[in-house]
């Protein structure tokens, strides 16, 4: 039965009084020494970077009182086949290697004291890759002209079938829309010999062709002809995009257009006679003369005439 007390009793001050006066001693009266919560390891950070084309870098800040770490990578969220990386060392940083391309893998950390185990977060890791060239020329930079642009590039990983490479920003050129635009160059037949050409956005699309590759380790180079615009312009740069790989800012500034000085010729003043244009006052206007009396031409360099093909002059 309970213990109870009158109303002017006072209860020692190591009790507690309970619905009812149910007493209950404080726990570390009752068992002589301070309770204390167990709360285990905390769990380890995590931090997974790419290093190079097929690598992994993974990383901890540590966790007190840990005595190892085991760093785990499964293609699965669940971890239900993991590959241990590295375990039973202290090491807060560990490479992993052999990845492969477009691939998405998923990593952990396992911290131990000996006795408790904890585990961090998941952190994934797409696999990508960056161009290890990509750039462009031109042959022409006349307005209206028909322009061969050269095109070279080495992805920093292959390429397969169906996949694509986009080019983008080859605005101002007078070349319609071109589902199977030709392509040359010796890599064409890598993309079938033909791309998709848009005018507006200026964007050529290259998509690997049926058992080809696009191979990372050496240059491919293909050409392609746009004609440029029928007004002056300063150029143009592009960008690239590809599967599983970061953009690239294409190196190189292309149709720019100027205008041929060669192609304008000035207008021929033909005259009865040789004496009547070199004595005329008005020689200054003229840059090219027939005289029928001669039947030859003859050019004004702003100071004397000379016969057209002949240092000599008149």
């Amino acid at each position: 039965m309970g213990l109870s007390f009158t109303s002017d009793a006072r209860p020692p001050s190591n009790v507690t009084l309970l619905p009812n006066q149910f007493i209950r001693p404080e726990f570390g009266e009752l068992y002589g020494f301070d309770a204390q919560q167990d709360v285990g390891l905390a769990a380890p950070s995590i931090s997974v970077v790419q290093l190079g084309a097929d690598g992994a870098t993974i990383s901890t800040t540590g966790v007190s009182g840990a005595t190892s770490y085991t760093y785990e990578r499964d293609t699965s969220s669940s971890f239900s086949s993991p590959t241990t990386v590295s375990s039973g060392t202290l090491d807060l940083s560990v490479n992993d290697s052999g990845l492969s391309a477009f691939t998405t893998y998923y990593y952990r950390i396992i911290a131990t004291d000996g006795v408790d185990t904890s585990t961090s977060i998941s952190a994934t890791l797409t696999v990508t890759g960056d161009f290890a060239t990509s750039t462009l020329s031109d042959s022409n930079s006349m307005t209206s002209g028909v322009n061969t642009i050269t095109f070279t590039v080495q992805p920093g990983i292959n390429i397969t079938v169906g996949q694509t490479l986009t080019l983008a920003g080859l605005t101002g050129t007078q070349t319609a829309d071109n589902a199977s635009l030709t392509i040359g160059g010796a890599g064409a037949t890598i993309f079938g010999s033909s791309a998709d050409w848009r005018q507006s956005t200026g964007t050529l699309v290259l998509t690997v062709d049926t058992g080809q590759t696009l191979s990372t380790g050496s240059d491919t180079v293909i050409t392609f002809n746009l004609q440029n615009s029928a007004t002056l312009g300063s150029g143009v740069t592009a960008t690239l995009d590809a599967n599983g790989h970061n953009q690239a800012n294409v190196s190189g500034t292309v149709l720019d257009t100027i205008h041929d000085s060669t192609l304008t010729f000035p207008t021929v003043q033909v005259f009865d006679n040789e004496s009547d244009f070199i004595s005329d006052s008005g020689a200054d206007d003229y840059t090219i003369v027939h005289a029928k009396d001669t039947d030859k031409l003859y050019v004004w360099d702003g100071n004397v005439w000379y016969k057209y093909n002949n240092d000599s002059t008149v």
